[in-house]
Parts: C-alpha cells; structure tokens; sequence
C-alpha cells in the first residue's frame, strides 16, 4: 500500500542560517477508505466526516531540494504515536517522501504504467523548509498505487 502526501501548509522558515536546527512536523492521516469487500454506506445527510487521526510510525526520507532525486538521504525519520517526526537539518528546502519512493531508480513491478511510476517516484509527497516547529501536513492512504492499472481486487 503506498501512502500519498497531501501539504496542508507549506512549512516556513522561522530561523537565520546557520548550524542546523530542529525541525519539527505533525503527519495526519485522512480517514482509511474501503479497499475491498463491502461498501461503505454513505454518510446521512448532515453528518461530519471521520476527523484526520495522527499517522503513528509512518517512515519518511528528507533530501535536499524540490524533487526526489537520487542526492543523499539529508535524514530518515519516522513518526510517533502523536505522529509527530523531529529532524536536526541545515536551513533549506527538503524533498519528503515516503520509504517506498526512496530508490529513485527502482522499476515499476506488473500492471504499473511505466511514465505514470516515473512521474510518481520522483515526485516529493510534500516540500518542507527547515527549521521550523509547527509544521503539518496530511497523507491519505489509498488502498492502490494511483500507477496501477491492473484488475481491481474482489
């Protein structure tokens, strides 16, 4: 199952440059769909949607820059149970993606569209500038990558 990014906020500097600093982001993820089996019914009229639950240990990788590209790994991180990541970076931009975009020159496995993937993997799940100590972003979690285009499960 991938995990998509959605940024909520674009995370702003709030400190001079220099040595590198704590950065610190809350991850919240949208309610998990169906995937499979029985339909959901759907909400009755005047009903509120399921509230965002914090995205508890969910590992993310930080590169420098805009795209995902194969430059270093700037840290690895993953979430708490409040789902909140802390990382000590230089002040800059940063590329964060999900552990499953990390190996930029992976290939797309069966029934995946080739430029689709492409596209996909080198695209950050959301860009952050450090430092910063507020910042937050929401992921969904789609039951398929949005690359697949085999048959749909039963």
């Amino acid at each position: 199952m991938r995990l998509g990014l959605v940024l909520l906020a674009l995370v702003g500097a709030t400190a001079s440059a220099g040595p590198a600093k704590k950065t610190t982001i809350k991850v919240l993820q949208h309610p998990t769909p169906a995937c499979g089996g029985a339909v959901r019914p759907p909400l009755p009229p005047g009903a509120k949607p399921p509230k965002d639950t914090p995205a508890a240990r969910v590992s993310f990788v930080l590169r420098k820059g805009k795209k995902n590209t194969s430059a270093p790994v700037a840290a690895e991180v993953t979430t708490d149970d409040a789902g909140q990541f802390t990382a000590t970076l230089p002040r800059g931009t940063y590329c964060l993606v999900t552990v499953d975009k990390r190996d930029v020159e992976a290939e797309p496995g069966a029934n995946i569209d080739r430029r689709c993937f492409y596209d996909w993997i080198q695209t950050c799940d959301a860009v952050i500038t450090a430092p910063t100590r507020r910042g937050h972003i929401a992921i969904d979690r789609p039951c398929m990558s949005p690359c697949y285009n085999g048959p749909k499960p039963p």
